[in-house]
C-alpha cells in the first residue's frame, strides 16, 4: 500500500483501503496501518474520520476475537488495548484531552466493574 500511495490519488487509495480490510477484518496490522494512513491523509482529515476509523477497527477485532484462542487471543487484545490507548492519545493530541482521558477511565471502571464483555466491545 506505500507504493500506492505514491502513485494513486486519494479517491482510488481510498477504495483500495477499503476493499482491503473488508477482506482483512481481523488482522491487527492491516487496521494500524489504515489509521495511520487516516492521520496522514491531508487532503480528507478530519478528526471524526480518523475517530470513524479507531470505531471501526475495534468494532471489527473485538468480533474477531470470538475465532481466536490461547496465544492468538493473546496477541489480538494486546492490540485491541494498543489500539484503544492509540486513540485516547489521538483524542489529546487534536486538543480533545477530557474527551481522551474520560474513555480511558471510563474503560478502566467498566472493566473493574463490568467485566470483560463490555470492555471488548469496541466502542470509543
Amino acid at each position: 500500500m506505500a507504493a500506492c500511495q505514491k502513485i494513486y490519488d486519494a479517491e482510488r487509495l481510498g477504495a483500495l483501503w477499503d476493499k482491503l480490510i473488508t477482506k482483512h477484518t481481523g488482522r491487527i496490522r492491516i487496521w494500524k496501518a489504515f489509521i495511520r494512513y487516516h492521520e496522514s491523509e491531508f487532503n480528507g482529515f478530519t478528526v471524526s474520520s480518523v475517530r470513524t476509523s479507531f470505531q471501526t477497527a475495534l468494532q471489527m477485532l473485538a468480533r474477531h476475537k470470538a475465532k481466536l484462542q490461547g496465544q492468538e487471543l493473546y496477541e489480538l487484545e494486546l492490540s485491541l488495548l494498543h489500539l484503544f490507548a492509540h486513540a485516547c492519545v489521538f483524542e489529546k493530541q487534536t486538543g480533545y484531552l477530557e474527551k481522551g482521558v474520560a474513555c480511558f477511565q471510563v474503560r478502566l471502571r467498566c472493566r473493574r466493574l463490568c467485566g470483560i464483555p463490555f470492555l471488548t466491545s469496541g466502542r470509543l
